[in-house]
């Protein structure tokens, strides 16, 4: 993860820095202690060699960052390198000798605020894609309940057709049951031959004794939904999604790239649906096949361009 690190603020060209921000991060990041370490004792090292070597303004800088450190590494925050390499050095450094500004000063400066100074584009890049995550998992929790309000008889017939669909099981288990009281057969099945059955039905297996009926599919308002659709649907949940203007252009031109006509035919097979969690698997089923068209269109824009 270091070398990631270091190979990214090498290519990475970016004015912009923040520190404190970042050293907040910093601290909940085991991956990159390592060669925040290294950089912690470098820094520590140069401090010395200020309080050595240095002028009178410089050994006073010197002095006061090390009383910030107080024996601790990560206790270089914000304060401490702006005031020794990015301000305080910087400036003391064309008043010093000419011995600390050619060996420690400049040095000092100019090697620690090149390796720090994208630290704000690298933790912008990770709060962007953190936002954009929770932004998409917050519009498929408001997806899930639009289609549960918005789809009661929908949902109301899909229950009833399950329900029928178990009782004609049951009818046809208790039929042969009888049957074979009269032939003299025990046909009694335990709680385990039942469930075992009812799963090898959900996958599709024929059984001779049990027939399965004709599979039922529920069609969706929106099986003919265009393009021109989809991107009314994201504006209309526009208030709920977060998504601006300029993010919904976007994705438009992205769906013309791909000639996406948005979700063909969405059902559900009522063989799929459990017993219990019927109605769940079946809002939220539908709420992921929209997610999935809108993080399909998502995932490939520039997040540095979606402010």
């Amino acid at each position: 993860m270091a070398l990631r690190w270091c190979t990214y603020f090498n290519k990475v060209n970016s004015e912009n820095y923040q520190f404190l921000s970042y050293y907040e991060y910093r601290a909940k990041q085991r991956d990159f202690s390592f060669i925040f370490e290294i950089e912690a004792r470098s820094l520590k090292r140069d401090l010395e060699k200020l309080v050595i070597y240095g002028s009178r303004d410089m050994k006073k800088s010197a002095t006061r960052m090390k009383k910030c450190f107080k024996g601790d590494t990560y206790a270089m925050s914000s304060y401490g390198l702006r005031l020794c390499c990015v301000e305080v050095v910087a400036i003391n450094t064309t008043k010093g000798d000419t011995y600390a500004m050619s060996s420690y000063g400049l040095r000092l400066c100019c090697n620690h605020r090149k390796n720090f100074k994208d630290v704000g584009a690298f933790w912008e890049r990770i709060e962007i894609r953190k936002e954009m995550s929770e932004t998409l998992r917050s519009t498929e929790i408001n997806v899930v309940r639009s289609v549960m309000c918005n789809s009661i008889d929908t949902c109301e017939s899909l229950v009833t057709s399950e329900r029928a669909s178990f009782e004609n099981i049951n009818n046809i288990y208790h039929k042969n049951h009888s049957k074979g009281n009269e032939e003299g057969q025990d046909v009694r099945r335990s709680d385990e031959d039942v469930n075992k059955q009812m799963s090898s039905r959900k996958r599709g297996v024929n059984f001779e004794e049990i027939p399965i009926t004709q599979t039922k599919k529920v069609k969706l308002n929106f099986e003919e939904w265009t393009c021109e659709d989809v991107i009314e649907f994201i504006k209309s949940k526009k208030n709920v999604t977060h998504f601006s203007d300029d993010q919904i252009t976007r994705i438009e031109n992205k769906m013309k790239e791909q000639e996406v006509d948005g979700p063909a035919f969405i059902s559900l097979d009522q063989e799929t649906l459990s017993r219990r969690h019927g109605l769940f698997e079946f809002t939220y089923g539908l709420s992921v096949g929209i997610m999935r068209l809108i993080r399909d269109l998502v995932k490939d824009i520039d997040v540095n361009s979606s402010e």
